[in-house]
């Protein structure tokens, strides 16, 4: 169960960072939360919160927070390029690690030491 909840999870993050790549566009939308976030982000939220579901609190929130790193980084496989350090995702303006923004790292950590921990 633990294995189909974290796969159903990753495929749907995929096929969100597919349709954010060739079907959204920015400038159909407007900012609204911190000049970054758009009403979409909120809409793939709930999604990304009914898709992670679990009967197992632990997996749905490993799931919850898996869900946009995947995404966010299948929409620039999709793109076929690297993450810049003026791209959206790094919206913090850090500089990039290994060519990857710093809340990859950050949250790859924790769902690194969260899979360990718990399994």
């Amino acid at each position: 169960m633990l294995c189909l909840d974290v796969l159903r999870a990753v495929v749907f993050a995929v096929l969100y960072g597919l349709m954010e790549n060739r079907v959204f566009f920015e400038g159909d939308m407007d900012y609204s939360i911190l000049k970054h976030f758009k009403l979409y982000h909120l809409c793939m939220f709930g999604l990304f919160a009914i898709v992670s579901s679990s009967v197992c609190f632990v997996t749905w929130v490993f799931g919850l927070l898996l869900m946009p790193l995947v995404q966010d980084a299948s929409w620039f496989v999709f793109e076929g390029r690297m993450p810049r350090k003026d791209d959206w995702t790094n919206w913090g303006g850090f500089p990039l690690l290994f060519g990857l923004p710093l809340w990859y790292w950050i949250t790859g950590l924790i769902l690194l030491i969260s899979a360990a921990a718990f399994l």
